[in-house]
């Protein structure tokens, strides 16, 4: 996966890929660390990416509140998609 940088440069604009991602959290069951999931993500905002092992199917987001847009990942509504 690969990032881009916009980087403002004589009065034009570059993007610049960023190859390497180091997350600051990252879980490999989050059935099993739900709690921590919710613990570590409280009052914060940022960006996620929800990678599904089996299908290899990806979600790339932000939230000012990660906590809540996490946890409607765990809602059994969400979960029937």
């Amino acid at each position: 996966m690969a990032l881009f940088n916009l980087l403002k440069e004589n009065n034009s604009m570059k993007l610049l890929k960023i190859n390497t991602i180091i997350p600051v959290y990252s879980y490999t069951n989050i059935l099993k660390d739900k709690s921590l999931i919710y613990e570590d993500t409280k009052d914060k905002s940022g960006i996620y990416v929800w990678a599904n092992t089996v299908s290899n199917k990806s979600s790339i987001g932000s939230s000012i509140t990660l906590k809540r847009r996490l946890k409607s990942y765990f809602s059994q509504d969400y979960m029937k998609r």
